[in-house]
């Protein structure tokens, strides 16, 4: 069937709060985000229990809090846009899908080790995230083992904290 010129294309419009989604859509990403802050609130609430020290000028505390921080302004933004799009946008699925990958990742770690969990954690999240090509494959493999070693670095020598070793160790 042929449209006219003044007529979008299906795949072109943008929903926002008034446009054609249901209501309960919005609800969910607008609980969600009240969600994602209480959970903030909670983490933000530990942070206080980190022990300090005199020589460190930003404290144990600081990158956490930062993070919490972004959580809490990405979940605020939920609670007053509602979400734009489709409810499961291809992205979305992606990044829940890496999310449960990380979630693995943290739990193969102590098994598998630092050496072999990271650099393949970052490998296939580096070609989970991108279309595959073989441009992006390469730069998959040299960030996966740039990142690996420069996070080895900072933690063993920087930090003086033993990554784990798993089946190597």
């Amino acid at each position: 069937m042929l449209r006219s010129k003044c007529e979008p294309a299906a795949d072109s419009v943008v929903d926002t709060p008034d446009s054609s989604l249901p209501e309960n859509e919005f609800a969910v990403d607008r609980w969600m985000g009240v969600a994602l802050l209480v959970i903030g609130a909670l983490m933000f609430r530990e942070t206080f229990s980190f022990r300090t020290f005199d020589w460190d000028p930003l404290g144990m505390a600081f990158w956490p809090r930062l993070l919490i921080a972004a959580l809490s302004i990405i979940s605020a933004w939920h609670i007053v846009v509602g979400n734009v799009g489709d409810a499961m946008e291809p992205i979305t699925k992606r990044a829940i899908t890496l999310f449960v990958g990380c979630l693995a990742y943290l739990g193969g770690l102590a098994y598998l080790g630092y050496f072999i969990a990271t650099p393949v954690m970052i490998l296939v999240a580096g070609l989970w995230l991108r279309p595959f090509t073989a441009r992006a494959a390469a730069l998959s493999v040299v960030n996966a083992a740039f990142g690996s070693a420069l996070v080895y670095l900072i933690f063993e020598f920087g930090m003086s904290v033993e990554l784990p070793r798993g089946i190597w160790g």
